[in-house]
């Protein structure tokens, strides 16, 4: 569901820059915050290309930085984001990442919990502020800006995609687009629809089984 509308035409309110190297460094940020969810500790940013090669005189790092404390591109706080990731005692990284046939705009985001597992996120900055997430951990997705997603992983087992989308009909939700990725036994479902999900029918979905991780994104 890749909609259009007047932010695709005027471009992002935002703390600058750029367009691509800061607004669209922040909305990776946050959509990998709300992907892997909260309690990290520690976070590496992975680089490539055009990002990796400007990212300091561009903001990018800052960007980055303030995306994964959950502000906002028009976020003066963007300017102090190292400051205030010290502040929270998030420790953080970057390092320059080789990858085949990868948009030039592209990191991938490393987060590192306390007991030591690791979620990463890779998202690409297409221009204008625009971007797209295209894996979580090992696993391939597509999530647009306007998409409402659920992501759900969750070791292989039957039943888990009627459960959830049932739930979804229930509540008369139309289901726009359904991936399913499974890579060592964990499948990644990614479920768009229509419109944005209520906290009570998101609560609704958790409750159709064990999942390894569960999550909501819609930016």
């Amino acid at each position: 569901m890749n909609k259009i509308s007047y932010f695709n035409v005027i471009g992002p309110v935002m703390i600058g820059p750029s367009s691509s190297h800061t607004a669209g460094a922040v909305r990776i940020g946050r959509a990998a915050r709300a992907i892997v969810g909260d309690g990290f500790n520690e976070v590496k940013f992975r680089l490539y290309g055009s990002f990796a090669k400007t990212y300091r005189g561009h903001g990018t790092d800052r960007a980055l930085v303030a995306g994964v404390l959950n502000y906002r591109s028009d976020d003066e706080r963007i300017k102090t984001a190292f400051n205030e990731a010290d502040k929270a005692g998030l420790k953080f990284s970057f390092e320059e990442v080789h990858l085949v046939n990868a948009h030039p705009n592209t990191v991938i985001v490393e987060f590192t919990f306390p007991d030591g597992s690791i979620r990463s996120v890779r998202g690409v900055s297409t221009g204008g502020g625009q971007i797209e997430i295209v894996r979580i951990d090992k696993q391939e997705v597509r999530i647009l800006p306007g998409d409402p997603s659920l992501i759900l992983q969750y070791s292989d087992r039957r039943g888990v995609i009627s459960k959830v989308t049932t739930v979804l009909a229930d509540h008369d939700y139309n289901i726009e687009e359904i991936t399913n990725n499974r890579e060592d036994g964990l499948v990644t479902l990614v479920i768009i629809v229509d419109r944005k999900i209520d906290k009570s029918i998101f609560e609704e979905v958790c409750a159709t089984g064990e999942y390894s991780h569960i999550s909501y994104v819609y930016f």
